[in-house]
C-alpha cells in the first residue's frame, strides 16, 4: 500500500508468461489503473514500501525460472521505475523486511544452486546492497517479521538436504546497537 492509499501490483506470472505491467488499485473507487511498467518482467519477487514513499522490488525469476539479481524502485510521484543496484545473489522465494533504520533486509530464497542461506541489506539512501550475516539453514517460502526490539524473526520455510522438507526452525537477525548490520542468532528457546 502506497502513502496515498492506493495499492501497487507489479509483475507476476500467468498463462501468457511474465508480464512487466504494473497497476494501481484505488479502494475508494474500486478501480484499477495502469502505471509505469517494470524494466524487468518478474514473478516471485518481493516488494517493500520505503520510508521515502518509493517501492523496492527485489529478486524474483523470469522466463525459464531464471533467478534475478536485479532490483528496481517505483516512484509513485512520477509513475516510473528505475534500476537500483544488484543483489549479490540472484534469488526468488526470499523475504524483504524494512528495518527501523530504513534499510531492507533480504534473506534466504532459492536459485539454481539450491536453498540460499545468504542475506544482504539494501540502503535506500545510497542505492547499494551489502552482504550481511547468513542464516544457519538456507530456506525459501519462510516468514520474516520485524520485532519491536529491531530484530527480525525468520521462521519456517522449505529446504532440502537430499530431499525437500518443511523446516521447523526459527532464527533471529540482530541488527545490533544502533541498528547496524549484525549476525544471525539461533533461537533455541520455545517461541
Amino acid at each position: 500500500m502506497l502513502p496515498n492509499g492506493k495499492v501497487l501490483v507489479a509483475g507476476g506470472s500467468g498463462h501468457r508468461g511474465f508480464p512487466a505491467i504494473a497497476e494501481l488499485y484505488d479502494s475508494a473507487s474500486g478501480t484499477w489503473t495502469a502505471t509505469g511498467s517494470l524494466a524487468t518482467a518478474r514473478a516471485y519477487h518481493e516488494a517493500t514500501l520505503l520510508p521515502n514513499g518509493k517501492v523496492l522490488i527485489a529478486g524474483g525469476y523470469h522466463g525459464d525460472f531464471a533467478p534475478l539479481a536485479k532490483a528496481e524502485l517505483y516512484d509513485p510521484a512520477s509513475a516510473t521505475w528505475t534500476s537500483t543496484g544488484t543483489l549479490a545473489i540472484p534469488r526468488y522465494g526470499h523475504t524483504a523486511t524494512l528495518l527501523f533504520n530504513g534499510t531492507v533486509l533480504v534473506a534466504g530464497g532459492f536459485n539454481r544452486n539450491g536453498w540460499i542461506a545468504g542475506a544482504e541489506v539494501y540502503d535506500s539512501a545510497s542505492g547499494t546492497w551489502t552482504a550481511t550475516g547468513r542464516l544457519t539453514t538456507g530456506a525459501y517460502e519462510h516468514t520474516a517479521t520485524l520485532l519491536p526490539n529491531g530484530k527480525v524473526l525468520v521462521a519456517g520455510g522449505v529446504n532440502a538436504h537430499g530431499h525437500p522438507g518443511e523446516l521447523s526452525r526459527a532464527e533471529l537477525y540482530d541488527v545490533g546497537p544502533g541498528f547496524s548490520s549484525g549476525p544471525w542468532q539461533n533461537k533455541i528457546d520455545s517461541l
